[in-house]
């Protein structure tokens, strides 16, 4: 053939007076329809042959896989969600309970009047006396200088130990602190020594002769830190941002679930969270287990699994506080599926059309693609 050719593009160039190819003796033949000839003769045989071979190639590809066997309709993996509800009312954050006494000279402390404090487990017994001599005994004095005296025994620090007060401890339950006008009267503070709701059980059982120097009562306003669990990391709203995968109480409700949305998809982060930059959160990662999408209106923050497929029904989401609840727990109402597993080639059928998987696909993965059938 390629000798053909060139003897043919030599015929070109040479003209009417070159060597005959073909036909009557003395008869030169029209080169030019010659190489047209030749051309058709080529681009025939190579377009019949490449045809050919591709449409068999085709159609035996697809013979051999639109059988029963894979008359199937695989799925792409789909991610589960979960949904996190919050109300318009502040998240509340670790809280001390406390317990305030307004006191006056009017009704001072007789002697060997007591007042226990207990929480119902290890109750500790304070006696006002003339003079200090037991555990638990208080100096009494004036209202100021007997609330002084009662401070430091509770503390265990400060006025005259032995003297003005008799503890082998400071009080486990509380702390206390005291505020004078200088004129008989004040304010007693009691805070429970571990923050949280529990301290609201701590109470006050004073036995006095005849005053109302300290009445019963019961340590209240404490709070426990709201918080949120999602996967194997719990974030917990605070005051001060101090430690890992502590949020910032902001100030409006938007305001700490922006915080929470940050901190899960570690978004703006600065050095080790954001907590470097601003304080509103510290995360080393992002959640491990989902990806959080904040909606202000109406209040929620909805998340979607990090790995498509039925595990992501399983993710652990609780949120056991006042302020946040789980509207649409990832288990409650499972979105997650599994992709249908194949090889970068394959091919499926159903009714409806042929599907393709372009890439490799496992339970998680979403490559296969799909032809819709058409009427022929």
């Amino acid at each position: 053939m390629r000798r053909l050719l060139v003897a043919l593009l030599a015929l070109l160039v040479a003209g009417p007076a070159a060597a005959q190819i073909g036909g009557a003796p003395g008869i030169v033949p029209n080169p030019r329809a010659l190489v047209g000839n030749l051309t058709g003769n080529v681009t025939g045989n190579l377009t019949g042959n490449v045809t050919g071979n591709v449409s068999g190639n085709v159609a035996g590809e697809l013979t051999g896989h639109i059988t029963d066997a894979n008359f199937v309709t695989p799925v792409n993996a789909v991610a589960a969600t979960g949904t996190l509800a919050y109300s318009g009312t502040n998240v509340a954050v670790l809280t001390a309970a406390t317990y305030v006494y307004t006191y006056t000279d009017a009704n001072l402390a007789a002697a060997n009047d007591t007042v226990i404090i207990t929480d119902g487990v290890t109750p500790k017994t304070y006696k006002f006396v003339a003079t200090v001599a037991a555990e638990g005994d208080v100096l009494r004095g004036t209202a100021d200088a007997t609330i002084a005296n009662l401070v430091c025994a509770l503390n265990k620090t400060g006025c005259a130990e032995n003297t003005d007060w008799k503890a082998a401890a400071a009080n486990p339950l509380v702390s206390a602190t005291a505020s004078t006008t200088g004129a008989g009267t004040g304010t007693l503070t009691l805070t429970g020594r571990t923050a949280g709701t529990a301290a609201n059980s701590i109470a006050l059982d004073a036995t006095f002769a005849g005053s109302a120097f300290f009445p019963d009562a019961s340590l209240a306003g404490g709070l426990d830190a709201e918080s949120v669990v999602l996967g194997s990391q719990t974030y917990k709203f605070v005051t001060t941002v101090a430690a890992n995968y502590e949020v910032k109480k902001g100030t409006s409700a938007d305001d700490s679930a922006t915080n929470l949305n940050n901190a899960i998809n570690m978004a703006a982060a600065v050095g080790v969270g954001d907590n470097a930059a601003s304080g509103k959160y510290m995360a080393p990662v992002a959640n491990t287990s989902a990806v959080g999408v904040l909606d202000t209106s109406p209040n929620t923050i909805v998340l979607t699994a990090l790995t498509k497929g039925v595990a992501g029904n399983s993710i652990t989401l609780t949120a056991p506080n006042p302020e946040y609840s789980v509207s649409d727990a990832f288990s409650a109402t499972p979105t997650g599926v599994d992709g249908t597993a194949g090889a970068k080639g394959d091919i499926r059928w159903d009714a409806t059309g042929l599907y393709l998987c372009a890439a490799a696909n496992t339970i998680s993965g979403a490559n296969w693609v799909k032809a819709t059938l058409a009427t022929y």
